[in-house]
């Protein structure tokens, strides 16, 4: 039987290539050949301690990321409803051009093209500040890792997908009005 030293006090390590059951058994077993007024509890398996220990810090990944998912979902309402009200201002706009002659899906390309620069520039600027962040994070805070490249990732594609999508479905609305109606309001 190996052992480990000081992980806890009063606390034995073994490693056995039976079932939970069976190591049971066998330590019960053991320890009443040696001293049978010993008490022996909590016998769990290391996967199960390890749950145990861990269950607090998981409680704090959830209650810290139900208000992250909110926020992201706030954050993609908040983008998809500026986008979508940049491009309904341009309602006018799009309805002169198709008007002059230009293809509907041309006009869309350009509301489309618009709107994704200006969301580049939203999230060049948001990872700016991100990552001097993290830099002052970890300098100052010792112990978690604060970069996450998949984060990065997945947050900056979020955002193009939600800008992208915020741009085209008011710019194909709008292309799709009688110019002559465009022109004929306000």
């Amino acid at each position: 039987m190996n052992q480990m030293r000081r992980p806890l006090p009063n606390t034995v390590y073994m490693r056995f290539s039976g079932g939970e059951g069976a190591a049971r058994r066998i330590i019960l077993d053991k320890v009443a050949e040696s001293d049978p007024s010993l008490l022996v509890y909590n016998i769990a398996t290391l996967d199960d301690q390890l749950e145990r220990r861990l269950l607090p810090l998981r409680i704090v990944g959830y209650v810290i990321g139900i208000p992250g998912a909110l926020t992201l979902l706030l954050g993609i309402v908040g983008t998809y409803g500026t986008m979508a009200l940049l491009v309904a201002q341009r309602r006018r706009e799009v309805g002169i051009r198709i008007a002059l002659g230009a293809h509907p899906s041309r006009a869309v390309r350009l509301v489309l093209s618009e709107g994704i620069k200006s969301a580049s520039i939203g999230i060049v600027l948001g990872i700016t500040i991100a990552v001097i962040t993290i830099l002052w994070l970890s300098r100052n805070i010792v112990g978690p890792e604060f970069f996450q490249p998949v984060a990065f990732v997945f947050m900056t594609l979020l955002s193009m997908a939600t800008a992208g999508t915020a741009c085209y479905i008011p710019a194909r609305r709008a292309s799709r009005v009688d110019p002559m109606t465009v022109l004929r309001e306000d």
